[in-house]
């Protein structure tokens, strides 16, 4: 047992080292912050002292990078070796040390001593992938890239079964070598085609950097190639395909991907994603020819009905994008969804039904049709739930377009009991608000709408709480709220999808209540329905007016983000869009669509995902 006297000197010496550590942590990160000053300002002499000191106190091995370096730059080659030599008898197997003497004799001119030692440090290290892929790292951080080259070319040769041509191909792209970058990403493939998409997605990150397109031609011509001398591997052919669509060839697009689907007898497949691909993209006459392709095979093809889904849909959009929609156009697209939900099976009858049922309602003043069709195939059909509860809410808005607001309401409340612990539950309650809003019942559609500023659903919370904040601005004076009511009239047409009525109204709001609250709302209304009628410009001035003359409004951030949307996704321009985008990420950086605005901008600029080495290790 020890001593009393020990024991209590024991206990003083931790309290002294206890009190002291901070201090002497402080002290090192001091002198660390020194070194690197020094060494920025390439005072190299000083900072090696510093970092000796700091590297023999941590045993850090980045203090020990940069004591070497600071040799180096100051010509203290032979002290450099020596502490290398030392650190290598103390530690045979560290491989940064071993490029370190190799590189300290390449430095002193001993050209052949350093190949030697670099060569048998890559006959020595590649045995296992990840010694290989360290070892290249070690090299591209030294800017080595013809050693780390021979490090994933030696790898391949010693490790069977195992290939680095991903890690080849990005050695390549970092120093703009694209002819072998692509031959490394076609080798790839031709050995792993489940790399497709990643391929893809790096291809097209790198697009964005090539200024002269000098990239792209390589691309085609080495994929047209590789075609012909392995006509049997379809994964070129789908690269080719994927390729010629990314630079705008569809119709060279098109007549690969018919070929390779007649080839492998797909019945379509091919023809359908790529329609699919062309009119998410808007370039909807391409993707009317690659359904036309697709609707030879008939209607056993089973893409031949998803093919006419997705050109039902644009033909409601083009028949519905104006205030006043013709009337013929509507009336044989209603026949022809009609026909072609009668014709399709079980599965795409939902969606159909529920398109036939919108136009009918929405546009054909035929609400009973519309609302018999909806009930029918809810009995002829086990939906899924969410399915049905959409219908119900369609039957609902259906309701409330026909001068029904109270069976609106029922169907809403009966959509949200159902379903409390979904995002469409809290969608339901949020319309049920609404519908109180445009009733003029603001107080109650504030009370449900400040319960839904809580609601898992970003959207829903934001739009919440943006209509609870316009109500309760604009409803305490009888003046304030007649504005707000002639506001929710105007609101409520545009829900009825009556244009025309609305901006009518707004713009009397305008001339009636000139200095009120509600003015940047007025203008951001006057937006959407321009932005839903495809008049671009317009859309964007009136959002602008909001931006520039109501900054600090609730609405400032939702204005913005739908012009930088407007320029990136339906004008394609794409050097505004990035102006936009990054005013957006200065101006409101707590905004709920700053994710948006971050992940647009990275795609605008084309910012790589991997990250490239660099030869300077940052503090």
């Amino acid at each position: 047992m020890p001593k009393p006297e020990k024991h209590i000197i024991f206990i003083i010496g931790i309290l002294i080292v206890l009190l002291f550590a901070p201090n002497v942590t402080n002290a090192q990160n001091n002198n660390s912050q020194l070194a690197f000053e020094y060494f920025r300002n390439n005072e190299f002499e000083k900072a090696a002292v510093i970092f000796l000191e700091l590297y023999e106190a941590r045993n850090n091995t980045y203090y020990r990078t940069y004591y070497i370096q600071s040799l180096v730059k100051s010509d203290q080659f032979d002290e450099a070796e020596k502490f290398v030599k030392r650190a290598i008898r103390k530690n045979s197997n560290d491989v940064e040390l071993q490029i370190e003497q190799a590189y300290i004799y390449e430095l002193q001119g001993d050209e052949e001593k350093a190949e030697k030692a670099y060569r048998d440090i890559i006959e020595t290290e590649t045995v296992t992938p990840n010694s290989v892929k360290s070892l290249a790292n070690n090299f591209i951080r030294k800017r080595k890239y013809e050693l780390a080259e021979q490090t994933y070319l030696t790898g391949q040769k010693h490790i069977s079964n195992q290939d680095f041509y991903y890690e080849l191909a990005n050695l390549y792209a970092m120093q703009r070598k694209y002819d072998k970058m692509i031959e490394a990403y076609m080798d790839l493939l031709g050995t792993n085609a489940s790399y497709l998409n990643k391929v893809q997605t790096r291809l097209q990150s790198l697009a964005m950097h090539d200024i002269d397109d000098s990239m792209n031609p390589i691309i085609e011509s080495t994929l047209i190639g590789r075609i012909q001398k392995n006509a049997s591997n379809p994964v070129y052919t789908e690269m080719l395909i994927w390729q010629y669509v990314q630079t705008g060839k569809y119709q060279q697009a098109i007549q690969h991907a018919n070929a390779l689907d007649k080839r492998f007898n797909e019945k379509g497949k091919r023809l359908y994603k790529l329609g699919q691909l062309a009119s998410n993209n808007e370039k909807h006459k391409i993707a009317k020819q690659c359904f036309e392709l697709v609707y030879e095979y008939g209607k056993v093809s089973p893409y031949y009905f998803n093919a006419k889904l997705i050109e039902l849909n644009y033909l409601y959009n083009e028949a519905t994008q104006s205030i006043n929609p013709n009337q013929n156009a509507l009336n044989e697209l209603e026949t022809l969804i009609s026909t072609t939900a009668d014709e399709a099976p079980r599965k795409l009858k939902y969606p159909l039904i529920k398109l036939l049922a919108q136009v009918q309602a929405f546009y054909l003043n035929k609400p009973e049709e519309a609302l018999a069709k909806i009930d029918s195939i809810s009995e002829q059909l086990r939906l899924p739930q969410e399915d049905q509860a959409e219908l119900s809410m369609l039957k609902g808005d259906i309701y409330l377009l026909n001068e029904n607001p109270w069976d609106a309401t029922l169907v809403y409340a009966k959509v949200e009991q159902e379903n409390k612990e979904n995002p469409i539950g809290s969608e339901a309650k949020f319309r049920k608000a609404k519908l109180a809003y445009y009733t003029g019942q603001f107080e109650w559609a504030k009370a449900q709408l400040d319960v839904l500023k809580a609601s898992t659903s970003k959207l829903i919370a934001n739009d919440a709480m943006e209509l609870s904040l316009l109500i309760s601005e604009n409803s305490s004076e009888d003046s304030l709220q007649s504005a707000l009511m002639q506001f929710a009239r105007a609101d409520l047409y545009q829900f009825k999808r009556k244009y025309g009525e609305s901006l009518v109204v707004l713009d009397s709001v305008l001339a009636d209540y000139p200095t009120n609250e509600l003015i940047d709302d007025v203008l951001y209304r006057k937006g959407l329905i321009n932005e839903r009628l495809g008049n671009y410009e317009d859309a964007i001035d009136f959002y602008n007016q909001v931006v520039t003359n109501h900054s600090w409004g609730i609405l400032a951030d939702n204005a913005l983000i739908r012009i930088g949307r407007i320029y990136h996704h339906k004008l394609n321009d794409s050097e505004a869009a990035i102006q936009t985008y990054t005013q957006f990420l200065l101006q409101h950086k707590s905004s709920i669509f700053i994710s948006e605005a971050r992940n647009s901008l990275r795609t605008l600029r084309g910012d790589f995902d991997d990250k490239t080495p660099t030869d300077e290790i940052t503090d």
